[in-house]
């Protein structure tokens, strides 16, 4: 582990959250995924889920504004990078678009709330901290 690494982990051990906890739970605690953090979502897994759905089809042949909006910002390569609010924002609106569109029946909420999830992922306290790989030697030195 880094000096700045170590430094910032003896940092997070003072917190009174851990003051209480033997060196193998301060470890538990921070390999624990339960912190939502942001990530990209894939245009390319957008259309898999369209097409495993039944979505596509009705979302391609639709000529309703929000089909088209849809279909041009999803057809392109990338991704949406969700950690932007903006973009996040813009992204739930297309969908939120499609999902009240009569003219593509098979897409509800629930398709719009599944794709979002595809920006969401679960990480540990260490890694939000960029700690790397935290084993117990370095809570125990870090504590010394």
């Amino acid at each position: 582990m880094s000096v700045k690494n170590a430094r910032v982990l003896r940092e997070e051990l003072l917190l009174s959250s851990y003051s209480e906890m033997s060196n193998v739970e301060a470890l538990a605690a921070l390999s624990v995924r339960d912190i939502p953090a942001a990530q990209p979502i894939q245009k390319s897994d957008i259309r898999e889920y369209l097409r495993v759905t039944g979505s596509w089809l009705q979302l391609k042949r639709s000529s309703s504004d929000a089909a088209e909006l849809a279909m041009d910002s999803i057809t392109e390569d990338g991704e949406y990078d969700t950690g932007d609010a903006l973009v996040l924002t813009k992204l739930t609106e297309v969908l939120d678009g499609v999902a009240g569109d009569v003219a593509v029946p098979a897409f509800v909420a629930a398709n719009r709330d599944a794709i979002l999830s595809f920006g969401q992922r679960l990480i540990t306290r260490a890694e939000e901290l960029h700690l790397g790989h935290v084993r117990l030697g370095h809570v125990a030195q870090a504590r010394a």
